[in-house]
Formats: structure tokens, C-alpha cells, sequence
């Protein structure tokens, strides 16, 4: 069975563990493990400032540092390294800075000349890359510790002390059948390459199957094979990016193990930094039955896997997630109220912290970010009222993963013209079409002559097409022309940078919609969408003009179109937020 625990660097030395006969511990690295790597101004510097911080900040004597894995397997006279070769000759060359006469020891299987190197640091062979980084890690350690005595009296002695007995390792031993030497090597591997980060979710699940189990063999084969199915089950319904996308709000989406999410609720921390949850578990599961935290974790995955089925808990707890609340804060919440309290407290901070009554008041270039959480807030709630058609759920996993911004609708005139030539032609191509089309319909004479002056310059660039460089000329005709049809397409000023005019997109699909009129925004957002891109449902039933009452020109945003969205927005909430007509 796999163990899992802390020692102290004097434990390193010396332990419960250590054989009979021997003075110290003795490690072992294998052939497979490349030499010594850490840089003296990179890794060591890091090592050693740490260990000071923690020193200047500790406020008693109990308070521990913890430091990453060791992971090992037990020899006969020895333990076998399968990761933490590097910290394990930092920490003994730093005990040999200190002037520690009693170190473990540090052999190597195919590389005895390291050891030699490491025992006398002062001469190395320059050909050996092993020799070099050692003997230069000692060399700045050695001036590390002369800078920090020239400042303070002693600190040697406060920093050994701290070392020795306050600043610890995390300790897993694995269990392997028979020392097979390919199962030691597929760890080490897993381990470095990053597939298997050892993390604390990995820690906590070593220490529950270490402390879980009870009884005779029989039992605790049936209690660890329920752990482990229990488990799975958590991590593979959390692994559902679904899931995972309506509990966090982007910055916590590349947890390996998203279970370790449950853990840090359960401790009470808002993040697993310094290895705290599992310091946490690692403390707690002495004092209590490690089936009873276990028992917790479990209630907690119930309470996220309900609030996942119940569709308008869904929406509300992911909607608070992405903005101000988080899953601790919910969680605990939830804990002291009843099921319909719980649901009224969510209703109530969704009004609170979106405040859907200043939809008015707001304006572009001021009231950016309020306008963001209210037009979010209007494709969520819309997606509430979905309630029947499961496949209209808000994907707050796809919205996540991006950053966001405000479209409008009909183009705002950009204060910058346009200079890249192939931009320019893109547009004069799409705009001479979709006038073309327009034409069918409704006379353009109002800008027949701009129409005419577009159409006579694409012919001329289309004729020069690679052998021509559009110059000063072209683009100042170019930009003169362009405005003049924006401006036919196009508002009042005043009404261009109000909530009317504006929809939600990505911050990317946003820069490909820039400088086109109405008609060809449209179909540039829906040859977005079949490219892949997450294009928001209200803003598809805006371009789609959903909202329209009456009929307008379906290359115009009108001012029918607009007061009709506005309208659709405030239905909303008001239904939503409408105590007497909500359930």
C-alpha cells in the first residue's frame, strides 16, 4: 500500500525508519534519472529565499513550510528516488553549507564520481555536467549564507534550526509488486511529463486509502475498491467540462484532478497554494475517522450534481460564479438555509450584484463593464425561461475560456481609417456585393453616386490585383466612400453607444465583425458560428432580428428593431425579477 506523510529535514538525516546499523538514511538515484540541473541563480536562489521568507514570517513555533514531493521506494539498505533528486542535493548541499558534520547520504548507480563531487564540492571535472551544476549551487549557497551573516548576527544558526525541524518534505512511498524496474520508470516519467501532476488531489487520495480502511483484509479490500469507484465517479462527472464550466470562471480550469475543487470546500480554502488542503487533510485525518471526511466530500459533490440538474440552479449559481461569488462562499451558504431560502438568496444576489434597473442610464465607453454583466445576464435569464428545451442551456463552459466584449450592431465609425490594403479590398468585395443585393429591393439613390465611385475602385483594383500597391489616394477615396455608406446604414450618435445598439461577443469574433455594415455582419457571425466559434443566443436572435415585432429591411437595424430589443431585455427581467409572477 502507498504511504503518505511529512518529515522534517532532520528526519531526512535520521528517522524511525532508518535500518538498524546505520547512522544516517541512504538514497539512491537511478540510471534512468538524468544528473543534477537546478541553477544556482535560478532554483537554489528560489529554494533558499523561500525558506527565508518563511522564516521572517513565522509566528510560532509549530508552523511548518512545506516543501514538494519525495517519492520513493524502499530497498533493503535504501530508498530509491523516483522523483526529488534535485531538492534531496540542494537540501544536502545546504546542510554542508551549514556545517552539518551528519548528512544522508547520496549515491548514484551509474555516476559514483557525483557522489565524490558532492561529499567535496571544491573540485570537480569540468567535463561532467553533474560536477558543474553541483559545485556551482554550492558556491552560491555558500554566498548566500555570507550576505545574511554580514547583515545578521547568527542567522546560520536560525536558519539550520528552522531547517532541521519546521520546514518538511512531503513523504510518499509507493508500494510496487515485485521492484519491477518498468513500473518505477513509467512513474518517473508520468511524474515529469506532466500527464500525472502529483497535486494535492493525488496527496489526499493516498492519505484516505492509507486511513480509510478497516478490519480484516477481506474488508479493507471491499472498503478501498468502494473508495476508488466513489472516486472515479466524482472525477468523471467533474471532468464533464459542462459541469466544470458552472462551477469556476475560468482562472481554475486546468485543475488535473478537479475533484482536489471538493477538497479545498471542504478545508475551507480557496486554493490548494503551499499544498494547504492536503496539510489540511493530512492534520484532520488524524483527529477524525477519515470516513467521515470522506462522507463530506461526498455531500458536497450531491449538492453540485442537483444544483447541475436543476435548471434554473444551474444558471444562477453559474452566472454568480463567473462574476463575484465564489463556490466556497455558495457552498457555505447552502449549508445553513433551506432548499427554497437557498434559491430566494441566489435570485436576490443575481438582482443585487447585476442590478438590472440601470439599463437606461448606461453608456458605451463609460459603463463598458456594466454593460457586459447585463447583456450576460440577459442571455442567462433568457436561457431560464428555456426551462422545457435542455439544449438551450447557457454553456458557461464555452463562455470561460474567452474574454468578452461589446459589438455593435450597426457599425460606430472607427476614428482610425482604414490602411491595410488587403482589409480594404475584403471590404470594398463584401460591401459592393451586398449592395448589389440590397438594390433588389430598395432604392439606394441616396448613395447611388458612392455606390458607383465603390464599384469603379474595385474594378481598378481587381484589374492591378498583385501588381499594384494601394496608395495615399486610393485609400483616402477608399475611406471617404466608406463612410458615406456606413452613415446611410447607420444612427444618431447618441442612440450608437447606448444598450440598443450593443449585443455580447468574444473579444476575437469581435475584431472580424469590425468595419462592416449591418447586412454583412450577419453573415460573417453565422460563418463564425459554423467555424466553431460560441456565438451567445441573444446575440444570434439580434442579428437574426428574434425580437422584431413588425417587419423592418433585413439589412437595416432600424429604430423599430432597436426599441423592440430594449423591450425584449426589460420582459425579461422584470418577469424574472418579479416576485409576484415568480415561482
Amino acid at each position: 500500500m502507498n504511504q503518505i506523510g511529512l518529515k522534517s529535514i532532520g528526519e531526512l538525516i535520521r528517522s524511525t525508519a532508518t535500518p538498524q546499523g546505520s547512522s544516517v538514511e541512504h538514497y539512491l538515484i537511478p540510471d534512468y534519472q538524468r544528473g543534477y540541473r537546478w541553477k544556482a541563480h535560478e532554483h537554489v536562489k528560489a529554494l533558499l529565499d523561500d525558506i527565508d521568507a518563511f522564516i521572517n514570517k513565522k509566528r510560532d513555533s509549530e508552523e511548518i513550510y512545506c516543501l514538494q514531493p519525495i517519492v520513493v521506494v524502499a530497498k533493503e539498505d535504501a530508498w530509491e528516488v523516483i522523483d526529488g533528486q534535485q531538492r534531496l542535493t540542494t537540501l544536502f548541499l545546504i546542510l554542508k553549507a551549514l556545517g552539518k558534520e551528519k548528512i544522508y547520504e547520496i549515491s548514484y548507480t551509474h555516476r559514483p564520481d557525483s557522489s565524490q563531487v558532492l561529499n567535496h564540492p571544491e573540485i570537480y571535472r569540468e567535463d561532467m555536467p553533474d560536477h558543474y551544476f553541483i559545485c556551482e549551487a554550492y558556491k552560491y549557497i555558500l554566498e548566500w549564507f555570507n550576505q545574511k551573516e554580514s547583515k545578521e548576527v547568527e542567522y546560520k544558526e536560525t536558519f539550520s534550526f528552522v531547517l532541521m525541524r519546521n520546514i518538511k518534505v512531503i513523504w510518499y512511498q509507493v508500494d510496487l509488486n515485485n521492484d519491477n524496474e518498468g513500473e518505477k520508470i513509467d512513474i518517473f516519467n508520468r511524474l515529469n511529463i506532466g500527464k500525472i501532476p502529483l497535486d494535492d488531489a493525488e496527496l489526499i487520495r493516498a492519505l484516505f486509502i492509507q486511513h480509510i480502511t478497516t478490519g480484516s483484509e477481506r474488508q479493507e479490500a471491499i472498503d478501498q475498491s468502494i473508495f476508488s469507484n466513489e472516486w472515479n465517479e466524482i472525477e468523471l462527472f467533474l471532468q464533464n467540462d459542462e459541469v466544470w464550466g458552472f462551477l469556476q470562471n475560468g482562472e481554475d480550469y486546468k485543475y488535473a484532478n478537479r475533484i482536489l475543487k471538493l477538497f479545498e470546500i471542504v478545508a475551507q480554502n480557496e486554493n490548494s497554494q503551499g499544498r494547504a488542503t492536503f496539510l489540511w487533510f493530512e492534520k484532520e485525518v488524524k483527529t477524525k475517522k477519515a470516513k467521515e471526511l470522506w462522507e463530506k466530500v461526498k455531500t458536497y459533490f450531491g449538492k453540485i450534481r442537483y444544483w447541475f440538474a436543476d435548471h434554473e440552479l444551474y444558471h444562477l449559481i453559474g452566472l454568480l460564479v463567473q462574476k463575484d461569488n465564489s463556490l466556497q462562499e455558495i457552498c457555505n451558504y447552502s449549508n445553513q438555509v433551506t432548499k427554497s431560502s437557498f434559491r430566494e438568496w441566489l435570485q436576490n444576489q443575481v438582482k443585487e450584484k447585476f442590478n438590472p434597473d440601470t439599463i437606461d442610464e448606461l453608456e458605451y465607453g463609460k459603463d463598458n463593464s456594466k454593460i457586459e454583466r447585463l447583456l450576460l445576464l440577459f442571455n442567462v435569464l433568457s436561457a431560464i425561461e428555456t426551462k422545457n428545451n435542455q439544449k438551450l442551456r447557457f454553456p458557461f463552459y464555452r463562455y470561460s475560456s474567452q474574454s468578452w466584449s461589446l459589438e455593435h450592431i450597426n457599425a460606430q465609425h472607427s476614428d482610425d481609417p482604414m490602411k491595410d490594403p488587403n482589409n480594404i479590398i475584403r471590404w470594398i468585395n463584401e460591401t459592393t456585393a451586398e449592395l448589389e443585393n440590397i438594390k433588389r429591393i430598395e432604392d439606394l439613390d441616396e448613395i447611388a453616386d458612392d455606390i458607383k465611385e465603390l464599384e469603379e475602385l474595385k474594378i481598378f483594383l481587381d484589374q492591378r490585383k498583385g501588381t499594384l500597391k494601394v496608395n495615399r489616394t486610393h485609400i483616402d477615396k477608399f475611406n471617404r466612400i466608406k463612410e458615406k455608406i456606413e452613415d446611410f446604414f447607420s444612427m444618431e450618435e447618441k442612440e450608437m453607444h447606448s444598450i440598443e445598439n450593443l449585443a455580447l461577443l468574444s473579444s476575437a469574433d469581435n475584431s472580424s465583425l469590425n468595419n462592416a455594415i449591418f447586412p454583412i455582419k450577419c453573415k460573417r457571425l453565422f460563418q463564425l458560428e459554423k467555424e466553431g466559434s460560441f456565438i451567445p443566443e441573444c446575440t444570434k436572435n439580434v442579428f437574426l432580428k428574434n425580437y422584431s415585432k413588425s417587419y423592418t429591411p433585413p439589412y437595416r437595424w432600424s429604430k423599430e428593431d432597436r426599441e423592440d430589443y430594449v423591450n425584449e431585455i426589460n420582459r425579461v427581467f422584470n418577469n424574472y425579477f418579479n416576485k409576484e409572477n415568480h415561482e
